[in-house]
């Protein structure tokens, strides 16, 4: 059923405005909630192609030590990638 309306975004008007992004069934490296955020980046770095999210999510964990720290910039950068791209953001 996401699949369904992942597809329904991408094909509709909706896909000026979100960008859905694909988790794998089971993401077993997804422990905690720094993971997530980092899984989030890479995923949508991968759909959009957006060579420097990839860079900068490689680079967060280096810059931001605790997951704690890394938890709370998570959410930081990619509200600023969905500012820069004129999408919504969940988060």
């Amino acid at each position: 059923m996401l699949l369904m309306l992942r597809f329904a975004v991408l094909d509709g008007d909706l896909h000026k405005k979100w960008q859905p992004v694909r988790f794998p069934e089971e993401s077993y490296a997804i422990t905690e909630l720094a993971d997530f955020w980092l899984a989030a980046m890479r995923h949508l770095s991968y759909e959009t192609g957006d060579a420097e999210l990839t860079a900068g999510s490689d680079a967060l964990p280096k810059e931001y030590t605790t997951p704690e720290a890394l938890a709370d910039a998570g959410p930081a950068v990619l509200r600023d990638w969905s500012r820069q791209h004129g999408n919504a953001c969940c988060c």
